[in-house]
This record gives C-alpha cells, structure tokens and sequence, in this order.
C-alpha cells in the first residue's frame, strides 16, 4: 500500500523529520588537528650534572676486566669498587650483573657475569646472623648493618620472584650538620628541647635517618646528655 504523504502547503507532524532536512541537520566531522613535534623535556642543571656523572661511571665500567661474582670475597671487591666510584648504593640479584648507583643513576657493571643463586646462598650465610636468618626464612625479607674495611652499609636482603636479591647503602663516616644539608636553621631548635616526640617521615632514600642523625649529633655537640638510640639495624655512630 502508499505511505500517506502530507498535503502540499502543509507540514510535517512535529517529532519528524523529512530526508532533507536531516541531510542539512547532519555534523560535519571536523578536520584533526596538526601537531607539532613535542617539546624538549629541560633539564635542570643537578639532573644534567647527575646524568653526565653516571654516563661517565657507566662508560668506566665497561673497562674493567670480567670478573666473576662466586665468593663473599668477591662482594668485597664490589664493595671497594664502590667506594672508589663515590657511589651510593650495590644492587644485586640472582640473573643479573650487578648495579650500582651514582648521583641518583644506576649504572650497570657489564663485565662483571650475573649473580648465581649459589653466590647469593653463600652471602646470605655469611652476612646474617642465626635470628636474622630465622627472620628471612619467614618474612621473605631481612635488615641488617654490614662493615667493611671501617665503612658501614645498610643491607636490605629479600626475595623477588623467588630470587634472592641484596641492596647496600652506604653510610658516611662524618655526619653532616644541618647546615650541610641544606635543612632550615630553626631545625636545630629541636633538639635542644628537654622533652617531647619529634618524627621524620617521608619516602624512602629521602634523607630520614640522615636528618635524625645529624639532630642526635647536633644534640652530642652542644649538651652533656646520656643519649640512648634504638635502631635495627644500626647505622650511624657517634662518637
């Protein structure tokens, strides 16, 4: 049968609309927009002096001889190796060479071979004591300060996808003032009161116990007081 068609002169019921009108009515899809080649990141002139220090430590690596990673000896020749570099931290995992970091950089220690289970075994042996070892075996992961040679490291032993993995951060000998932290002044106050709780939180490798440490020492110099600390593990010492 015909579709009813409106009368001429007339027009079409409201809610409807005729083919033409709806042709005219359709969006017109809009052109992309260009872009432009994105901005240079800038870097500030610390991060431009830190990269430029681990592309130098990095570039240093990779002229040692090969050398394998088997004995706690060998650990200790990684960590001479940092402490000649002035680096901050030895990263070590089974699989993998070991890393050290420099100015906030890791830099990769390519002709070193890759940490054996077996040597990472034989460190976890010799470093932890029977109650650390206890501690490991049921949290997966242990705290404990290791010395070498009268420098001191803060060690963090723990497993990663069933992979023994070992961090060591190393503690200055000289603890550094307020002042050469860059700390306000009016921080110092703190520890000359005779009484209350003071806390420093913040993220890790974000400078807690070195600002703890230099109030303590801020304390030993200036006051005849008996000071009691209580650490696990312990990192600085004062003396």
């Amino acid at each position: 049968p015909a579709l009813p068609v409106a009368p001429t002169g007339t027009t079409a019921p409201t809610g409807t609309q005729t083919p033409q009108q709806s042709e005219q009515q359709a969006p017109t899809p809009e052109a992309p927009q260009q872009q432009g080649p994105p901005t240079p990141l800038q870097l500030s002139p610390e991060a431009l002096q830190a990269q430029s220090l681990a592309q130098k430590a990095y570039e240093q690596s990779l002229k040692l001889s090969p050398e394998e990673i088997t004995t706690q000896e060998d650990l200790d020749k990684l960590i001479d190796l940092i402490i000649k570099e002035g680096a901050s931290d030895l990263h070590l995992s089974e699989d993998r060479v070991p890393f050290i970091r420099i100015s906030s950089q890791l830099v990769p220690l390519s002709k070193y071979s890759k940490s054996t289970k077996s040597m990472m075994e034989s460190i976890l042996n010799k470093t932890l004591s029977e109650m650390k070892k206890t501690i490991f075996k049921n949290s997966q992961s242990a705290d404990f300060a290791y010395s070498h040679k009268g420098e001191r490291f803060r060690a963090h032993l723990f497993l990663e996808q069933q992979r023994i993995c070992l961090t060591l951060r190393h503690i200055p000998k000289n603890i550094p003032s307020i002042a050469e932290l860059n700390l306000p002044d009016s921080l110092a106050n703190f520890a000359r009161l005779k009484s209350g709780f003071f806390l420093v939180v913040g993220p890790t490798g974000h400078g807690k116990s070195t600002t703890l440490a230099s109030l303590v020492e801020t304390i030993n110099s200036e006051r005849l007081e008996n000071i009691i600390t209580i650490e696990d593990p312990v990192e600085y010492q004062f003396i």
